[in-house]
């Protein structure tokens, strides 16, 4: 059992039943799905949240069900602030897909037809146009980096449009260069390989390995 999901059972928010079924759910999905250990912590984190509006996940009927989900629509996050399009796609989608698991096996009696019948919203861009950086915004984010190094991974991350996560685990081991640039291999999310090519990076990250930096499994 993960330690946030012990955390929430200390606090009041699950109880041990709802934490080993939560637990083991995941598991399933680690091994049929191949899901990652970010992903089973997003599982985690949403269906302790949605224990808010729902009683103890083996008490739950159709009526209950259906009922918290329109509190999930109208409650506000422990932000204090009403749940994005996007949040309330990713609970509503989270708990469609435990229901069926509940089903599955046995526990709870609530019919496929009836979780199927769950429209999970759809989720809405969190970014428009207007919070792109521009070319004159990158170049001087870039004047600011103290070393050749920290430019390298600024233009990397930008380019290839990595979240902080995956540029901090980066090793040199994930980076290919070839005669058209670069490619990178990204696992941070799924924990499936994501390969991504990229091209403005290629010359800082070119020099920046011929300055004497290691190679291999050691970070950039």
């Amino acid at each position: 059992m993960s330690r946030s999901i012990n955390q929430a059972v200390m606090e009041g928010r699950l109880t041990q039943a709802d934490a080993g079924l939560i637990s083991a759910f995941i598991a399933e999905r680690k091994i049929t799905h191949g899901i990652g250990i970010k992903r089973g912590m997003k599982i985690s984190a949403a269906l302790t949240t949605v224990r808010r509006f729902v009683p103890q996940y083996t008490e739950l009927t159709a009526p209950t069900l259906y009922y918290g989900i329109e509190q999930i629509y109208h409650a506000d996050s422990d932000r204090g602030k009403p749940f994005s399009v996007h949040s309330q796609s990713d609970l509503i989608s989270i708990l469609k897909q435990f229901c069926f698991w509940l089903t599955e096996n046995n526990e709870i009696e609530i019919s496929e037809n009836k979780i199927r019948a769950i429209k999970v919203p759809k989720g809405t861009p969190t970014r428009t146009a207007a919070d792109i950086l521009t070319c004159d915004e990158i170049q001087a984010m870039l004047e600011t980096c103290m070393n050749s190094r920290d430019r390298a991974m600024f233009l990397i991350m930008y380019e290839g449009g990595l979240r902080v996560g995956e540029i901090g685990q980066m090793k040199w081991g994930d980076i290919k260069i070839d005669g058209t640039g670069l490619v990178i291999n990204v696992t941070f999310k799924t924990g499936k390989p994501r390969y991504i090519r990229l091209v403005m990076s290629h010359t800082l990250l070119r020099r920046l390995r011929t300055s004497g930096r290691p190679v291999g499994c050691i970070p950039l």
